[in-house]
């Protein structure tokens, strides 16, 4: 059974092309591992492959990490998971600074219990809207899109919950720090609880 899909389509006058942007419904969350997983992940994935991977405690006005990493390097999926948005057309122009597009490439990604894993700033996007991702899977790559260029190659990595839709939720709503440090060690701090205690509006 495929995850029903909706198709939210915007037009852009930059370059006199339509934009499309494909969004899949929340309803299909309850499709991962053929709807019937209920306990949470054994383990997580570090989601950028490179030991040399940093990232600051902080991040500027709202919660996020970015990932410092070379140019290319892979990102994977933390956690199983279906692809509920991409972006795989860099749109950001720094002369008119749109926030809604600083983000670049995108993999956005929700697991069964409704937690969201936001990749930005992407060189390239390896999967589809409605597609089942595992654990460890590669989604996209390391690169500087958005109004990442001349910062470094980095992933924007933010999650938040699902129910929360929007650029300003979706780039993160709550610290992945402590997710990360944890997942990094090979354990399994699971961001779901704190997701659940965030309301949804």
């Amino acid at each position: 059974m495929r995850p029903r899909q909706s198709r939210v389509l915007g037009h852009s006058r930059r370059g006199g092309s339509a934009l499309a942007v494909w969004a899949i419904s929340l309803s299909a969350v309850g499709l991962l591992a053929g709807g019937c997983a209920t306990t949470p992940p054994r383990a997580f994935a570090f989601p950028v492959k490179s030991s040399a991977t940093r990232y600051a405690r902080t991040h500027h006005h709202y919660p996020a990490a970015d990932m410092f990493a070379p140019c290319g390097t892979a990102v994977v999926a933390p956690t199983d998971a279906v692809v509920e948005e991409v972006e795989t057309r860099d749109r950001w122009r720094r002369a008119t600074d749109d926030p809604a597009l600083r983000s670049g490439l995108l993999v956005s990604l929700v697991d069964f219990r409704g937690v969201r894993y936001y990749g930005s700033h992407l060189s390239k996007v390896q999967v589809s809207v409605g597609q089942r991702v595992s654990r460890g899977q590669r989604v996209g790559s390391v690169g500087d899109t958005g109004n990442a260029k001349g910062t470094g190659c980095h992933l924007h990595f933010g999650l938040s919950p699902a129910c929360l839709t929007g650029w300003q939720n979706r780039r993160g709503k709550l610290a992945p720090q402590p997710y990360l440090d944890s997942w990094r060690k090979g354990a399994r701090n699971d961001p779901a609880p704190a997701i659940a205690r965030m309301a949804c509006r």
